[in-house]
């Protein structure tokens, strides 16, 4: 049903724009939006299995962390438990967002991709001690290679790989 109401809406959108039927009322497609609670009701019921903490420790303690690609790898995946933080936005992350002293993660909105462009400060969660010193070790390393501050938190691979002047 969903599928057939956009079709008719896109075909009245394209029909109101047409000689001869430019003066039906320019919101006609919107009559066709399905209600919230139609879709509500497609939605699936059963609850998205999620890893528990322990779990997700372990699969965190399991990672390598031999090269840079891997450290940088493990770095992600503990942030993104250290602050609930989409993808989008570990990806965009400053060094300076990782604020070790407060345990936050600042989430700014001028500098990094951030849901509806909200800045936060994120108070790290109660978990284990392996997450924090993950990032921890890998800001060490981007240290040693000379970023700081507003640095990339999570450069490109390549740069990091190949750039001899950092």
């Amino acid at each position: 049903v969903s599928h057939q109401a956009s079709q008719i809406m896109a075909f009245l959108e394209w029909l109101i724009i047409q000689d001869g039927f430019k003066r039906l009322p320019q919101d006609l497609p919107n009559y066709m939006k399905m209600p919230k609670a139609i879709y509500a009701k497609a939605l699936p019921t059963e609850e998205k299995a999620y890893p528990s903490i322990e779990e997700a420790e372990a699969l965190l303690l399991g990672m390598p962390a031999v090269t840079v690609a891997q450290k940088r790898s493990r770095a992600m995946v503990a942030i993104a438990y250290l602050g609930a933080l989409r993808a989008d936005t570990v990806t965009s992350l400053r060094i300076s967002h990782f604020d070790v002293e407060n345990r936050q993660i600042l989430q700014d909105a001028n500098a990094s991709r951030t849901k509806n462009g909200k800045s936060l400060k994120i108070d790290w969660f109660p978990i284990p001690d392996s997450f924090s010193a993950a990032v921890k070790d890998w800001v060490a390393a981007l240290e040693e290679y000379g970023l700081s501050g507003g640095d990339a938190l999570f450069p490109s691979l390549r740069v990091l790989q190949h750039r001899k002047d950092l």
